[in-house]
């Protein structure tokens, strides 16, 4: 064989060969890692989903428990009135509304407003409105009762129209209809509406048979349609009996079944697959009473809504049935319908029923399906890259023999083999460097490359511990304050931030408790270290004694020493008692706290100090006391909410979150807290956050 040859085959076997064989181990290693990525990712992501859905079943299913126990309690009370209205020999006479008077604007009564919740929905789907009064009932009244019985029950009826007023008026109370019946057919219903059909006979329906069947207990009403709205409608309803055990009527509240099940926020990449549903369980099977995505609007008001019943041959499925019989809570794994699935289940306070919420696994591993498919991609395009290199590789040597072999062979074979030991982690790999052209260059790229990966890669990791250790610095859970319902939740832009809110009980006082907000310059790694340092020093600092205007004196000074010029901490500190409507505060720089009232009057705890962080010298003054009224709302913010922007530079503003404030007032502060976030993240759309977003919001009860 001629030397030619033999370099030939010599280069063939020592430069082409190892490239396609260190190729082909790069590529099953990137096949192997591809599967190993897309497994572990799937899991954590199926792991991660179970604490977050047994969470949120958990605390929707206490949450839609308060509601029905609210609901059940205001029954109790229109129950009492009822009989007090029934039985009393003196009724003051008041201008009877029928509901047909409703439909006539000749006849309809003054002060009408026009309410989503109450709109007549058609089956097209489409709305129509239907003003409604809070300042009368409409009466129905059958065509065959006695005049003067009539008159008279009609009377009765309005008499109870201040406490349905009132009723409406009590927050947390989840009612959108009160109404009240008699055995002889007359009926009430708040607010006044119309859209009553001509056929409409009170004793034949159902929530009227449930109550009048009850021995004076408050009863649940399986789903029906609103005569009015047409919308599926679940009834608290109770027996009005008197001293002799005689029935008088039936009075009771209805709430709609999908605003329910809507009102539970599921993160929004598994919205369109996730299936919401209050079930019963029922001889081994689940009777779903209500679902998210049943039909709402457009039925026949006599109608009878479908019950879906869920059957399944597994023994997962029957564990469910059991553990929801049992009122027990949990998450499991179901086959249904060659579906993987995961289901989360909680118990509903005060009925029978459990929340239910099934969400398919290839939607939790959507991302891990993502991630699998590109490295398959890229995977692909490596191959190819690989096979076009030996290609070319194996031309060049039988072309220009030993000299461009050595040239291009060796220096190719220790980068292929390096970035396979990239691939398997391995980031202690350098390779030589052989010259100053292309090739040399590529190694000198390559050799700098590596150690920036492994410190990004290190970097990475550290700031997701950071994100960790800063979340535990935010309070885990809310304060029970006597007097005072309180709520807090901070969104930081990026993985760590600057903003900072904290609930203080001073030392051997349990009767006061300090709602802190902190906002630090700017945001990211830098503010996040500011407030850790600002979050050590107020928690030594402001709990460490009676005065905190004092030891924010102490903590300015301290902040001053410490931080860089530039730097510094706008902040507020609102004091509350138990059981007292007096509150003190102090602001070091930071925007007024916004206080909204029962009637919606606006206000603002405004402060006259400088931030934390700034003069060394500056001597802090408290605020109040002030008088807040029962049931008023106060916000505490920082200026990511006001001042975020949507893609076309507009900013949110504090008109705006002021009108979202009054207009949700009388929800549960959580509610009002999630509300203002919602809608700062719809406002803004992709436009990204510059800047963190925290409130606090308290509410005196």
């Amino acid at each position: 064989m001629r030397l030619r040859s033999k370099i030939l085959l010599l280069l063939l076997l020592v430069s082409a060969i190892p490239t396609i064989i260190a190729g082909g181990i790069g590529f099953i290693s990137l096949i192997s890692l591809g599967d190993q990525m897309a497994s572990e990712t799937s899991q954590a992501l199926l792991n991660d989903a179970e604490i977050r859905l047994h969470e949120l079943v958990h605390e929707n299913g206490k949450l839609i428990g308060l509601a029905t126990n609210q609901l059940d309690m205001a029954v109790r009370v229109q129950q009492v009135s009822a009989l007090r209205a029934m039985t009393s020999d003196e009724v003051q006479l008041q201008n009877v509304v029928y509901a047909e008077d409703f439909d006539d604007e000749s006849t309809a009564p003054p002060n009408l407003i026009t309410l989503q919740m109450f709109d007549y929905v058609r089956e097209d789907g489409s709305a129509v409105a239907c003003p409604v009064s809070y300042d009368t009932q409409a009466i129905i009244q059958p065509a065959n009762i006695d005049a003067k019985i009539a008159s008279r029950q009609s009377q009765q009826l309005l008499s109870m129209d201040k406490t349905y007023l009132a009723l409406s008026m009590a927050p947390g109370v989840p009612a959108m209809r009160y109404f009240t019946a008699t055995v002889s057919g007359i009926s009430g219903t708040y607010p006044g509406h119309g859209g009553i059909p001509e056929e409409y006979d009170v004793l034949s329906r159902k929530w009227f048979k449930f109550g009048a069947q009850s021995a004076g207990h408050v009863l649940h009403v399986p789903p029906s349609v609103d005569a009015s709205t047409r919308r599926i409608v679940v009834a608290a309803v109770a027996p009005i009996i008197d001293a002799d055990g005689k029935l008088l009527g039936v009075t009771g509240a209805e709430r709609s079944v999908v605003d329910v099940l809507h009102s539970i926020q599921i993160p929004t990449e598994w919205r369109s697959k996730a299936i919401i549903q209050v079930v019963i369980p029922q001889n081994g099977k689940l009777r779903a009473i209500a679902s998210q995505n049943m039909k709402d609007g457009g039925l026949a008001w006599n109608e009878t809504p479908d019950v879906e019943w869920i059957t399944n041959d597994s023994p997962e499925f029957d564990t469910l049935v059991s553990s929801v019989s049992a009122l027990k809570s949990g998450c499991i794994d179901l086959y249904s319908d060659g579906i993987d699935t995961m289901v989360a289940y909680a118990p509903i306070e005060g009925m029978e029923a459990a929340l239910v919420i099934w969400v398919p696994h290839d939607v939790i591993a959507a991302e891990a399906i993502q991630e699998y498919e590109l490295v398959q991609k890229n995977t692909l395009e490596h191959a190819s890259i690989i096979g076009s290199v030996a290609v070319v590789i194996i031309f060049i040597v039988i072309l220009l023999a030993l000299i461009i072999s050595k040239m291009v062979s060796k220096p190719i074979v220790e980068l292929t083999n390096a970035t396979a030991a990239i691939t398997e982690g391995n980031f202690n790999v350098s390779v030589e460097n052989c010259g100053n052209d292309e090739i040399g260059e590529l190694t000198r790229n390559f050799n700098t490359m590596v150690p920036h990966l492994k410190e990004r890669l290190e970097l990475q990791e550290s700031l997701v511990v950071a994100k960790q250790i800063q979340q535990c610095l935010l309070p885990k859970a809310n304060p029970d304050f006597s007097g005072w319902e309180i709520t807090g939740k901070c969104i930081y832009c990026d993985a760590t931030g600057g903003d900072y809110y904290d609930f203080i009980l001073p030392p051997d006082d349990s009767n006061h408790l300090r709602l802190v907000l902190g906002d630090v310059t700017g945001h990211g790694i830098a503010s996040a270290l500011m407030m850790a340092t600002a979050r050590s020093l107020l928690r030594g600092g402001v709990q460490c004694g009676d005065d905190p205007v004092q030891r924010l004196n102490d903590v300015n000074n301290s902040l001053v020493h410490d931080t860089p010029i530039g730097w510094f901490m706008t902040f507020f500190c609102l004091e509350l008692q138990s059981d007292s409507s007096e509150v003190h505060w102090i602001s070091a720089g930071h925007d007024p706290a916004i206080v909204v009232d029962v009637d919606g009057n606006v206000s603002e705890l405004e402060g006259d100090d400088i931030p934390l962080g700034v003069n060394a010298n500056w001597s802090f003054t408290g605020k109040g006391p002030t008088t807040i009224r029962q049931g008023s709302v106060i916000v505490m913010g920082t200026d990511g909410i006001w001042e975020a922007r949507n893609s076309e530079g507009e900013m949110f503003d504090k008109p705006r979150l002021i009108e979202i404030i009054k207009n949700n007032r009388t929800k549960p502060v959580a509610d009002i807290c999630d509300t203002i976030i919602d809608r700062v993240l719809a406002f803004c759309g992709d436009a990204p956050r510059a800047d963190d977003i925290t409130m606090v919001v308290a509410r005196r009860t």
